[in-house]
């Protein structure tokens, strides 16, 4: 906490006079305003969400209560037919009578079945089952066999064993084979006490969904997740929290999604207002404090932005200041001083300056570029008199080795870096000839790539040095550029002396970024890095691999986001070259 409020004060200690009243007036004003509103925010959206959350408790509690009803009342029909005497009477005389009685009683059965439940009560079957005779008799008059398709059920066993008196639960439908709600009580005679029979019922859960789909509302849906649970509303990431309600007389559980646009409908546009107006107060209390430190601290960074560039090199800057205070007496002692250092740096720099650049030219005139290629012109004439072929290509290809390098512009395209490197394995083919084998493999999309001017060279030149000068003979030499993500590689391989162990890591400490050594060793490998990270910045780097009996690989890590330039990149008409017999 120390250590943060320090960091906080040093922070502090380097804002200028107009950002730290700036900062002063949010401090102090808009930032506990911010905070205040957040607050009621929060408080706001938690009143409304949980009211909501209530609201929409109520309403599957509603809604359960309702499915509920709708069970009992149900199950009442049910256990009414169980108890009516009519129905108890002629199961009970059933057997003893004949075929024509028989009939009635099966019609008579029938009709009371079909006037027990209501049209909307969602009623699928209805059955009556004599016990002793093994008969059923349904609204529907199917007549399914309940015996047949129940027998193996513990409850159909238990309520006509008399074990128990009535059964609510969900089962398959002995009609339909769809999963149904069951209910089922035992008939028992009320003048001995046996057990004639059951009346059986089954409920559609379609029912069900229907009293809880006004609740799903617009774009909302009904799902059974499994027989115990009941999804209702929309999907996740359209619905708040859900709430649930639980049935009390079924082994049944609704989840209810309600619509989060619904429940942020209501405070929306209080929520809305709010935020208008906090921000119009949050600009009028900026525009406040942008005048003030205007007026307060102006004058003072007038005078810094006036020492800032007299620090570039505006030499002669003064600063107009009316008042009689302070400050003023400031800017007075800012513009002598400006008068003063304009006069020194006259009387004294620009002359020592002059001087310096006239000793230059009188040096770049001692080696004036056109001196030099006008002699190599000489040499190459003279040796071309003679049939000397050899002296000709090599005068020729240094020649161009001079201009190119003596050029200004930093940058080349990879091709022309590419053709200085021939240049410069032309000569050396005077020096081994037939002994170096040298490959280019320049990759789809690198020719026009800008890299530093004169990258390539110092890396061949030193794989003849140091790789090739012990061993010249049935040598490789590889030259290649590719690109690979988003940087360039350009690399160099050879198959010569490899470099010992001690003086890679020498090398390799050499070429690290805060390396400040001064002496010439490795001075043109250290020359090229240092160049690299001055125009590419740290992304670019220069690596060196090297191995017994696998030779030396130099790499340069180019970002392609440095080197890319404007237009169309064209593929080379030689992607890949092989110049055999070098």
């Amino acid at each position: 906490m120390k250590l943060f409020a320090q960091s906080l004060r040093n922070r502090v200690h380097v804002l200028s006079i107009r950002k730290k009243l700036t900062l002063s007036v949010w401090v102090i004003a808009i930032l506990p305003m911010l905070v205040i509103f957040l607050v009621i925010s929060i408080a706001f959206f938690w009143s409304s969400l949980q009211s909501a959350r209530d609201q929409a408790q109520l309403i599957a509690n509603k809604a359960m209560t309702e499915m509920d009803a709708w069970i009992v009342q149900t199950g009442e029909r049910n256990r009414m037919l169980a108890t009516d005497l009519n129905i108890q009477n002629s199961i009970s005389e059933y057997q003893s009578m004949d075929y024509k009685s028989k009939l009635g009683i099966r019609d008579f059965v029938r009709n009371r079945l079909i006037n027990s439940y209501t049209s909307d009560m969602g009623v699928q079957n209805v059955s009556l089952y004599f016990k002793d005779e093994k008969k059923t008799f349904s609204s529907d008059y199917t007549d399914w066999d309940l015996y047949g398709a129940l027998h193996g059920e513990a409850w159909f066993q238990n309520l006509l064993d008399g074990t128990s008196a009535y059964y609510l639960n969900w089962g398959k439908g002995v009609s339909t084979g769809e999963r149904v709600l069951v209910l089922a009580s035992a008939i028992t005679s009320n003048v001995s006490g046996k057990v004639l029979g059951l009346a059986y019922t089954e409920l559609s859960p379609r029912k069900i969904e229907r009293i809880f789909e006004s609740l799903a509302g617009s774009g909302g849906t009904v799902r059974w997740e499994n027989p115990a649970r009941l999804v209702v509303g929309m999907p996740e990431g359209r619905s708040a929290a859900p709430v649930y309600s639980k049935s009390r007389q079924l082994d049944l559980e609704v989840e209810y999604r309600p619509n989060s646009s619904a429940i942020t409908a209501g405070f929306r546009t209080a929520l809305v207002l709010l935020v208008l107006g906090l921000l119009g107060m949050t600009a009028l209390l900026y525009a406040v404090c942008t005048a003030f430190s205007r007026w307060f601290a102006g004058r003072i960074i007038v005078l810094r932005n006036a020492t800032t560039q007299l620090a570039d090199g505006a030499l002669g800057l003064t600063v107009e200041d009316t008042h009689c205070d302070e400050l003023a007496d400031l800017a007075h002692s800012f513009n002598r001083m400006s008068a003063q250092i304009k006069q020194l740096i006259e009387d004294n720099y620009l002359t020592r300056i002059e001087n310096q650049e006239a000793r230059l030219m009188a040096l770049q005139s001692q080696i004036n570029p056109h001196f030099i290629y006008n002699t190599l012109e000489s040499i190459s004439m003279m040796a071309l008199l003679r049939d000397n072929y050899e002296i000709v290509d090599m005068a020729q290809a240094f020649s161009r080795m001079m201009r190119y390098a003596m050029q200004s512009e930093p940058q080349v395209s990879l091709s022309e870096e590419f053709e200085n490197t021939r240049c410069y394995l032309s000569i050396q083919k005077i020096r081994f000839p037939d002994c170096v084998s040298v490959e280019f493999c320049i990759g789809p999309g690198c020719a026009e790539q800008r890299i530093l001017r004169l990258s390539l060279q110092p890396l061949v030149e030193n794989a003849f040095i140091h790789g090739f000068e012990k061993q010249p003979n049935d040598r490789r030499l590889r030259i290649g550029a590719r690109q690979r993500g988003t940087n360039l590689m350009l690399y160099v391989y050879n198959d010569g002396q490899e470099i010992p162990r001690d003086k890679l890591a020498q090398i390799r400490a050499l070429l690290a970024q805060d390396s400040m050594d001064t002496s010439l060793e490795c001075f043109a490998l250290r020359n090229l890095s240092r160049r690299l990270k001055l125009t590419y910045g740290n992304g670019a780097r220069l690596c060196l691999r090297s191995g017994k009996g696998r030779g030396t690989l130099a790499v340069i890590h180019i970002p392609l986001k440095t080197t890319q330039q404007s237009g169309t990149v064209l593929p080379e008409r030689n992607s890949y070259e092989t110049d055999s017999a070098l």
